[in-house]
């Protein structure tokens, strides 16, 4: 099946072309294919984004009920608002710091609150920013006053709660500032209660099953704040940016969330760093060991100055995104070698339609040799029976010359010749020898090569091909009867139309003389654009009517027939001129048919 690949002679460029075309599927496929991976990876992306956001969400309503409930249970606490009062009203310090002592012996029971609500910060203010009480970590005021402060300045402004993200010296809490007012509704006192940012790291952890981290900005704060040792949470630089600060917990220790990340994270380090820089929530996905975990990004705006100051990151393991990849890498290999085998057999197709064309190229060009040679033993035999028309135009006159020279022979031996005789038998033999060269003319013309069609007629084709065989008509009498009703002019190979008219007026004459009829006779007819050629020798067999156009075949075999005649005047007609050979028997003989 294959021996014939290796004669094929386009076969490198077969597989060049094959070679292109399976490299543009694949790279078409892999769009395709990656275009699909990467609409549902970032389906799963932005699902988890917003996951984080509702999270955070959650957070901020849990943090804020917690320090609704705090407040109340504080706002019970008898005599509070009594003291508070007394010390709005004061102006001195000394007396303020008396007032201190009392007030924290009503407030004791609330020292526990700090450490039961992981509580950065649980403090009184007084309306003139003086702290009266505090409990917690926090460090947000300065020279023990908080006038200046953003959230203190929103209360004292508005008489209302503020809640919102905020930073103090060092560090970052979620805070409820709630305004505090006597009987008459005058405001007595500030209270601050709020939360760290790395309550967020256990919440998330805790409740929503996610490894958390809040990172920080470090350009927020000074150098010397972040190399503080004795912090309860110390701050260390994160994995994830390094312009980012983690606060290192039980939960969050620096082997887990710092080096063992800043390791899986080497591959998508850079993506990170670019989309931080993009100021909006984003997810990624990085892979260790073939097992996939979904990393999240949530900004965390400062309330006041509205700059992005931290960030909330999530890791959350995730097997659909690990589905997806391999079924992408299937996808894929699934369409290479489908492509591959499809083209494999495209190719043995063209290989072999190549070979196909080869051998048909072969054939034509043997046909053409054949049909050369056809031609030449064709050109050959008609040339034999134009010597034979020669020979009958040639003989009277030929016949006349002789006797005339005869005569002027006998006439000279015997002394009686006269100039009149000699005159008038020259002159015979030179009408005799113009008629010898007018028919030679006629023959050479006849046979000239004929490369460009030309305008002509019927009438005109057969009145030339008369000029040479209606003597050897005559010299048979064979009685010839033209019809020619056809005044169409035709652009065609005239010469060779000629000669096709010729040969069955020649073979209709042979069939004539062969079957000795009595009074033969051949017609010539013309109507519109067919021309017929009709004898009455009694036709042609019906067992060889559909043979006698083929090469070689012959009625006439025993007398030195080719066969060759028919074959190249349908030939001719059909292929040549883009006309129409036929023949059918009439109501005498047979009806050959040209038609144009």
């Amino acid at each position: 099946m294959f021996s014939g690949i290796k004669i094929v002679k386009n076969d490198v460029k077969i597989k060049i072309i094959l070679i292109a075309a399976y490299l543009i599927f694949l790279y078409v496929g892999n769009i395709i294919v990656n275009n699909k991976k990467d609409f549902e990876i970032n389906r799963i992306l932005q699902n988890s984004t917003q996951d984080l956001i509702s999270y955070n969400k959650t957070f901020e309503y849990y943090q804020t009920n917690i320090s609704d409930l705090i407040y109340e249970n504080t706002m019970q606490i008898p005599k509070l608002k009594d003291i508070l009062t007394k010390a709005s009203r004061m102006k001195n310090d000394n007396e303020i710091d008396k007032l201190k002592d009392k007030f924290c012996s009503l407030a004791k029971r609330e020292f526990s609150i700090v450490d039961r609500f992981h509580l950065s910060q649980y403090q009184f203010v007084l309306p003139n920013g003086k702290i009266i009480f505090k409990i917690g970590h926090c460090d947000m005021y300065q020279n023990n006053t908080l006038k200046d402060v953003g959230s203190f300045k929103y209360v004292m402004k508005y008489k209302s709660i503020f809640r919102g993200f905020e930073k103090d010296k060092k560090s970052l809490s979620y805070r409820n500032v709630y305004p505090i007012f006597d009987k008459s509704k005058k405001l007595i006192g500030v209270l601050y209660i709020s939360f760290p940012s790395y309550f967020l790291q256990k919440y998330l952890t805790t409740v929503g099953h996610l490894h958390s981290h809040v990172l920080i900005r470090k350009d927020l704060f000074s150098d010397e704040i972040w190399k503080e040792k004795s912090k309860k949470y110390p701050y260390v630089r994160s994995a994830e940016d390094s312009n980012y600060m983690i606060a290192i917990t039980k939960n969050h220790p620096i082997s887990r969330c710092v080096v063992a990340n800043g390791k899986k994270l080497k591959y998508i380090k850079k993506d990170i760093i670019a989309n931080i820089k993009k100021n909006k929530p984003f997810s990624l996905y990085r892979m260790v060991n073939g097992k996939i975990t979904i990393v999240s990004f949530l900004p965390i705006r400062e309330s006041f100055t509205h700059q992005i100051v931290a960030w909330i990151v999530s890791y959350k393991k995730d097997f659909q995104i690990e589905s997806i990849l391999r079924k992408a890498f299937i996808v894929k290999m699934a369409f290479a070698v489908t492509v591959a085998i499809i083209l494999f057999f495209l190719y043995m197709i063209m290989v072999q339609k190549e070979i196909l064309k080869q051998k048909v190229q072969e054939e034509i060009e043997k046909n053409r040799i054949k049909d050369e040679h056809l031609m030449q033993q064709s050109r050959l035999a008609q040339m034999g029976e134009m010597i034979s028309m020669i020979a009958h135009q040639w003989r009277q006159p030929l016949s006349a010359i002789n006797a005339a020279s005869g005569t002027l022979n006998m006439k000279a031996r015997l002394n009686k010749i006269d100039n009149e005789t000699v005159i008038k038998l020259t002159n015979k033999i030179s009408q005799y020898s113009q008629h010898l060269s007018t028919t030679i003319d006629d023959f050479r013309g006849f046979f000239k090569p004929n490369k460009e069609k030309k305008l002509t007629t019927y009438t005109e084709l057969i009145e030339g091909v008369l000029t040479i065989s209606e003597i050897s008509l005559k010299s048979k009498n064979i009685k010839l009867i033209k019809k020619l009703g056809s005044d169409i002019v035709l652009n065609t190979y005239s010469n060779e139309i000629k000669q096709v008219i010729l040969n069955l007026i020649k073979n209709a004459e042979d069939v004539l003389v062969e079957r000795d009829i009595k009074n033969p006779t051949i017609k010539i007819v013309t109507r519109g654009r067919n021309l017929y050629v009709e004898d009455n020798a009694g036709g042609i067999d019906e067992d060889i009517m559909d043979k006698i156009f083929d090469p070689y075949f012959s009625t006439k075999t025993k007398k030195d027939g080719t066969g060759l005649g028919l074959y190249m005047s349908k030939m001719i007609i059909e292929d040549h001129c883009g006309g129409k050979l036929s023949v059918k028997n009439g109501k005498r003989g047979a009806v050959f048919i040209i038609e144009l």
